[in-house]
Parts: C-alpha cells; sequence; structure tokens
C-alpha cells in the first residue's frame, strides 16, 4: 500500500512522469574522460523534476537547474525556457521541459524548453555530500552539491574557495545571490551549491543559491519555504512553513524557531491555529502579540534533524497588497537564534483589476462592418486569482445595424445601454473562468466616421462587488491604410507566359494572415521571408534589408507594401523595410491546409499557399543539402518533393530522423519554387514549418479479427485515383496478397508470407511490370496463414473503370 500511495504522490507532482527522461539517462556517460557529451545530444526530449536555483544573467537570460532525484548524474541545466502555468520559475516548482539537448562549451544544457509549472513550493531534492577534493567531476554537473567542515581560502567579492582537507574547489556567485563570502581562514559548517563546468578556466565551479547556502554557524540555518508564497486579498487560507536543515546534524541540531506575522494577515492566536508535524511533532507554542496586531510565533522543545512543517491555520486578509516580510529565526535557543537568508516574503494581490485584454484588430476603417475579438489572458496564478467577473463597456460611435451581436467563449453575459453617450453599451460577463484565454466577440460592428481611434473599458475581478480597470490596447482608426488594396490572387495571377506574374515589378498593397513564419524559412543578418495567405491564394514576403526579423509569426494579419519580383520563379513580394508592414491583427487566427488532391502535383496555381498531402508514401528519405533536407513522398501517383529548412527545428526530430521508404506520412506546408532555368516552369516543393505538420500514419491497433477493406471500388487509375486496400490480422501469422484475373492468373504481389498485423496498401492500377491494367474486374485474395497450421482465405473483387467521354 505505501508503494501505491508514494507512486500516486509522484505522479501529482509530476503528472507527465510516465513519459519523461530520467535526467540521469540524459547525463550519464560511462567514462567522462574519454567522452562527456551526452548521449542524447541534438534530440528533442521532455524531462520532470524539481528547480533546485534559478537565476539570471547580464542579458537578461534565465538559466535553471532541475532535478528528479537526488546524486550523482541526476541534475541539468536549462537555458532560457518558455514558462506556461506562471511567467516566473522559482525553486522548489515541480516542472515538465521540453526542449534540445546541446552541449555548450562543454556544459549538457537542455536548450530553450517549453516549460510547464504544476506545483509550487516544493523542497528541491536534497544535496549530495562529498568532499572538496572529489566534487570536481562531471557525475556532479548540474547537480546540486554539499561540504562540510572547509577552511576559506582566495576570498572576493564573488568567490571564494573551500578546502576541506581534501583539495580546493571553487563556490562562484553566478547568480548574484550572495551577499558577502566568508574570509580567508574562517572555517564554514556546510557549503551547498550547483556544479557546473567553467570552460574559460577548465575547472568545476559551484554556484549557491544565496547567502542561505553558506552556513558558518547553526543559528540562522536552516532553509525555510512557505508556501503558498502569494495570496489574494479578502480570503482566508492556512499558511505551510517547510522546514529543512542545511547542516549536517553530527554538527548541531536546531531546536528553536519563531515566526514573525505581520499585521497585514489578520489572526486569532490560538493553539488550535498552530498545526505541527515531523520533526515539530510535539514541540512547545507560545505567542507574542504586538500592539499594531503583529504576532511572534514561538516553537520550542524540537529537533529538526529531518524534515519538519508548521502551519499557521485560518490567516486572513483584508484589502491590504503588498510585500510583507515573514521574519524567521532558528537556532539552538531562543538566546542565541538568528534570522535566516531569505527570509520568506509573503505578497499580497488583489484580483481585481488583474489579467490583460487583448482587442484586435489594431486597426479598423470606419463605414464599414467590423468584427471585434477581446481575449482577456491571466497575467498570474490563477489557482489564487481566478477572473470569474468582466465588464465591457463599448464607447459610443459603435453601433450595430439591429440586434447587438455579442459571443462569449464561456459563461453568461448580460447587455445594458442603448449605444448612446449617456447609455453606452455594457456587457456584464459572469462564470469568465479566466484560466488560460477567454474571448469575447463582437461582430458586424460599424464605426462612426468621426472616431478616429477606440478604447475599451474592461474591468475585470473575482466578482461584480471587487473590479478594476485592466490594461487594454487601443484600437486605431487609419482609412487610407486600407485603400488600394489587391487580393493576393491578383498579385500571383500569371501573365502571358502563364508562369510569371502578370503583375511583375508592380507596386502593390495585399493584407492577409502569416502562414509561414519568418523564423522558419532561414532568416539572415539582412533578409527576412515569410508567406501570406488570403482566401485568393499565398505569397512569399521577402525583404533584402531587415535583418532576421522574427516577429511575422503565424496568425498575425499584415498590409504588406512592396514590388512583385520573381526570383528563380517564385513570386515574392518585395518590401523594404518594416515601414512597409502594418500588423492589424494578433488574433491567433490559424489557417488549415488545403487538402492536395490524390494524384494532383504541386504548379503555379498553389504557389505560395498552405498545402497538406494526406496519406502520402515516402518515396525517398532525407538527405542533406544546402541549409536544409530534402526528399520525395507519393501523393497517390504523383511525386511531390519535399524541402525541409534547417531553421524548423524538423531536422532534429525524432520522427524525421526515422522516416523510412514506404511510411504513410500526411505532411502539410507551404509551396514554394526554387529552378534557375527559364522558362521556371519545374522546381516546386513543399516546405513544412515545424515537426507538428508532419504526421506518421498507422492502422489501429492489431486485433484477431480478419478483414479487408477497399477503397474507392470501382476507382479509376487513369484519373488519378488510387485503391486503398486495409487489411486486419492477428500478430502471431502470416499472411499473402495477391490479385489475379478473372481466368485465374497472377497479376501482381503485394505481399507473400509477411508478418501479419493491420496494414495499408495504395494501389496505383499497374501490374508487376509498372503498366496499367485494362478496365474490367479482378480478384484480390487475402491468405491468413495461422501458427497452428490451418488457412483462411478472403476474395474480393477489384473493378477498373475509367471516364467516360
Amino acid at each position: 500500500m505505501k508503494k501505491s500511495f508514494y507512486l500516486v504522490a509522484l505522479l501529482l507532482i509530476f503528472p507527465f512522469l510516465l513519459k519523461a527522461i530520467p535526467i540521469h539517462d540524459i547525463q550519464y556517460v560511462p567514462n567522462p574522460t574519454v567522452n562527456d557529451t551526452s548521449p542524447y545530444i541534438g534530440q528533442t526530449v521532455t524531462i520532470s523534476g524539481i528547480v533546485s536555483f534559478v537565476y539570471q544573467n547580464s542579458s537578461g537570460k534565465t538559466y535553471f537547474y532541475v532535478q528528479d532525484s537526488s546524486g550523482a548524474w541526476n541534475g541539468i541545466l536549462g537555458y532560457s525556457p518558455t514558462v506556461t502555468g506562471d511567467s516566473t520559475l522559482k525553486m522548489g516548482d515541480s516542472i515538465t521541459a521540453t526542449g534540445a539537448i546541446t552541449e555548450y562549451y562543454g556544459t549538457t544544457e537542455l536548450n530553450y524548453p517549453d516549460v510547464t509549472i504544476y506545483k509550487r513550493g516544493l523542497t528541491p531534492y536534497a544535496p549530495v555530500y562529498d568532499s572538496t577534493g572529489n566534487i570536481g567531476q562531471e557525475k556532479y554537473e548540474g547537480v546540486l552539491v554539499q561540504i562540510r567542515n572547509a577552511v576559506v581560502s582566495n576570498s572576493s567579492t564573488n568567490s571564494c574557495d573551500f578546502n576541506d582537507g581534501s583539495g580546493s574547489i571553487e563556490f562562484y556567485d553566478k547568480g548574484n545571490v550572495v551577499t558577502s563570502f566568508p574570509s580567508n581562514g574562517d572555517t564554514v559548517l556546510s557549503a551547498t551549491g550547483e556544479v557546473d563546468w567553467f570552460s574559460i578556466g577548465s575547472i568545476y565551479e559551484v554556484y549557491p543559491r544565496g547567502d542561505f547556502d553558506i552556513v558558518k554557524s547553526l543559528n540562522g540555518s536552516g532553509t525555510v519555504i512557505m508556501k503558498p508564497d502569494t495570496v489574494s486579498t479578502n480570503d482566508t487560507l492556512d499558511i505551510a512553513f517547510d522546514y529543512t536543515p542545511n547542516v549536517d546534524t553530527s554538527l548541531g541540531i536546531l531546536q528553536y524557531t519563531q515566526i514573525y506575522l505581520p499585521n497585514a494577515l489578520k489572526w486569532d492566536s490560538s493553539s488550535t491555529n498552530v498545526e505541527l508535524t515531523g520533526d515539530f511533532a510535539g514541540a512547545t507554542v507560545s505567542f507574542y502579540k504586538f500592539s499594531n496586531g503583529a504576532y511572534y510565533i514561538n516553537i520550542s522543545g524540537f529537533s529538526l534533524k529531518s524534515s519538519g512543517e508548521i502551519v499557521i491555520k485560518n490567516i486572513a486578509t483584508d484589502t491590504i497588497t503588498g510585500s510583507f516580510t515573514m521574519y524567521t529565526k532558528t537556532g539552538i535557543d531562543s538566546s542565541s537564534a538568528e534570522y535566516i537568508s531569505p527570509n520568506p516574503v509573503m505578497v499580497i494581490k488583489t484580483s481585481a483589476g488583474m489579467g490583460k485584454a487583448m482587442v484586435n484588430p489594431y486597426y479598423i476603417k470606419t463605414g464599414i462592418k467590423n468584427d471585434f475579438k477581446i481575449a482577456i489572458t491571466p497575467t498570474t496564478d490563477t489557482a489564487l486569482f481566478n477572473i470569474n467577473y468582466v465588464e465591457l463597456t463599448i464607447p459610443s460611435g459603435l453601433t450595430w445595424d439591429s440586434i447587438p451581436e455579442i459571443n462569449v467563449s464561456k459563461g453568461t453575459y448580460t447587455l445594458s445601454g442603448d449605444g448612446s453617450d449617456s447609455l453606452p453599451y455594457i456587457i456584464k460577463w459572469d462564470n469568465a473562468d479566466v484560466i488560460d484565454t477567454s474571448y469575447i466577440r463582437l461582430t458586424n460592428v460599424t464605426a462612426d466616421s468621426s472616431l478616429t481611434s477606440i478604447s475599451f473599458s474592461i474591468k475585470t475581478g473575482k466578482d461584480s462587488n471587487h473590479i478594476a480597470l485592466c490594461s487594454a490596447n487601443s484600437v486605431h482608426i487609419n482609412n487610407t491604410l486600407f485603400d488600394s488594396l489587391i487580393s493576393i490572387g491578383e498579385a500571383q495571377n500569371p501573365g502571358s507566359d502563364g508562369y510569371t506574374s502578370g503583375m511583375v515589378n508592380q507596386t502593390v498593397k495585399v493584407k492577409g494572415f502569416v502562414t509561414g513564419p519568418s523564423k522558419y524559412f532561414n532568416p539572415t543578418t539582412t533578409s527576412t521571408s515569410f508567406y501570406i495567405q488570403d482566401s485568393t491564394g499565398g505569397i512569399d514576403v521577402f525583404s533584402p534589408s531587415e535583418a532576421a526579423s522574427l516577429s511575422y509569426t503565424l496568425g498575425k494579419e499584415i498590409i504588406v507594401t512592396g514590388v512583385i519580383t520573381e526570383y528563380n520563379g517564385l513570386t515574392e513580394l518585395k518590401y523594404d523595410d518594416s515601414t512597409k508592414i502594418t500588423v492589424i491583427s494578433d488574433s491567433g487566427a490559424i489557417l488549415q491546409p488545403e487538402a492536395l488532391p490524390v494524384s494532383a502535383g504541386l504548379n503555379e496555381n498553389r504557389e505560395g499557399m498552405l498545402l497538406e498531402v494526406q496519406k502520402g508514401i515516402v518515396a525517398s528519405t532525407p538527405y542533406q543539402s544546402g541549409t536544409g533536407y530534402n526528399m520525395q513522398i507519393w501523393n497517390g501517383q504523383a511525386i511531390i518533393d519535399i524541402r525541409i529548412n534547417n531553421s524548423t527545428g524538423i531536422p532534429d526530430a525524432a520522427l524525421f530522423k526515422n522516416l523510412k521508404n514506404g511510411d504513410y506520412l500526411s505532411i502539410a506546408g507551404i509551396e514554394g519554387q526554387y529552378d534557375k532555368t527559364a522558362p521556371y516552369t519545374t522546381g516546386y516543393q513543399l516546405m513544412p514549418r515545424f515537426i507538428e505538420d508532419l504526421s506518421l500514419y498507422t492502422p489501429s491497433d492489431t486485433t484477431t479479427e480478419i478483414g479487408i477493406k477497399l477503397y474507392p471500388n470501382p476507382f479509376r487509375p487513369d484519373n488519378g485515383e488510387m485503391l486503398n486496400i486495409e487489411i486486419t490480422g492477428p500478430q502471431n501469422a502470416k499472411y499473402d496478397l495477391k490479385l489475379y484475373d478473372l481466368k485465374g492468373r497472377l497479376i501482381k504481389t503485394f505481399a507473400e508470407n509477411v508478418s501479419s498485423g493491420n496494414t495499408v496498401y495504395w494501389w496505383n492500377g499497374r501490374d508487376e511490370h509498372d503498366s496499367y491494367l485494362n478496365i474490367g474486374a479482378y480478384v484480390l485474395v487475402y491468405t491468413l496463414k495461422l501458427p497452428d497450421g490451418s488457412r483462411k482465405r478472403i476474395n474480393k473483387a477489384v473493378v477498373i473503370g475509367t471516364q467516360l467521354n
């Protein structure tokens, strides 16, 4: 039972533990003196663990260390994370992180990971103890370590060396978190920190996480984590203080602690409102109340050998907001106790005005019907600050022809007012439940010609009694911006030669949504390229002078002015610089790819568009070419050239690396062209943007049933159709799949004595000699050979048809 409970507890802390790769597997190398490179170098991995240290460098980039267990090989450094669940990583966060494994100047890193926070306020895994002369090893890279009873030398403002008699190790203030290092000749009880490789000095260093990691005296020692550390106004809650010793208990044991409770927290001093567990169980509790309502809570008569928790129950907050230090002392007794460093800090916030409102579009035109999408996004932990009520005042000058058209993503709303200056429309949105992002949509709204800009008044809060204005952008009126627009289809429409745009060398202005973000199309220090699309077509937007702009992200709607040019057959809209582009909306609109018909190839008519080949068959596996990879797939009877840029990150994905000839692959991407030779009628290629554009098709799980499905049947090979053959059978058998004519002559063998299972074949209507068969009926015979020697057979009629004139 205990084992089951432990497993459940782990899964609650790490919801994705089962799919995560152990950090030990990523870091471990059998002979680090010969090769210390991670076996997962270049691969994208997911890990789970608890954050043990976070710091930022002088450029504001975030570094964090995470472990999934204590001890050697079990820690790793993460660089520049993108965090969901909260904006800031903290020590004690339970996370999953997905990113690429790299080696940066000898340090194994999880590079640019996507991080999700699942729980806060946990105690990091305990540091592993070793001697100072033994700490500097590859196995401790990224791991929290501790040394004891060491003498200080080479002390400076940001570092010092420690030596316990076995050799020296440098402790360096990497995160600028240590007030001062001990003086030369001092002896410390313990020092703790993260081990990392310093390539310039070719040495291992240890990075302390704060003053608390360097313990000169037992008094004031120990690690205290308060949870929660951020609370809401007008709430009642319990606050827990988790204690762990950071000095080896052989050197002394903490037996007293004091917690200061500021008067911003309202509390009734009662022994029933203090709960003691762990090493604090059975300890003595006393209180001292200040005249202003603050408290000292004193705990004595315990021995902190492992861990303990103090829970102060039924603490109330009112309308006061701010940061309040919960001064905490530890020591052998009350007379010698000293303040720990850092002291816990309680932040009290209000949900009134929380969140951020994003109004799309950014630019509109008067006199026409416009649609508005107003996204409300939380800006802090939604477990504490749930925005459940939104109030939107619509400025006068925005009108509907008749009944207001309003939609909310969840909950209910009421509408009051008549749209006049004295009684503006007010939307009161209840049960908004803004956990992620919630929306209000206003459709078919007309802006009066007198308006120059539009500012919505948007208030948020937990209910209608606790609301305040939240931040929101204004919408600009710019009628000339929308003048002289042409469709992308017009810009792409070929001239007399059938391939080159009929508007080549002309200056045009188009509007479209970004389908091919600039970061995936090889941005350089001197150029930017991306793709946009409207309902009529797509086009490459290119600048030879805007340096590597990554701002044109998926779903943004832009208006761009430029000159139509042709580059190796590809029609481009060339713009000078960013002043020629206006982002008019960032609503996250994602265009779905157009399915390429079976046996259809790429051509001029679809150039620049987002397309998808569904259930293609890999004809040639990827091979490197220039700054990317090329490959080919069958779309029915048509070969499709695929171009994958390195900048997409696709070449690093396991799915891409493991592709084999014959794999069934659905692939989406932008149709481009690269043809150096006039008249530029070839070289069309499909360019996927990210790994999600590729998906392998695998049949459903094998069953014990035997079956065969054919569709379409009849089918017309001369019209590009393919026959889809799906067979089902048990895995412990062998099968033959053969086609015969009505006279019983063998026409084609699809499989012979092949291991059974669920399998898919596509057939183009050709025989063994790659010649088209005559129209008419044929028999497909599926023979299953079972382990006991028995056989089962299914015959299916196949009809080849043709297009009637």
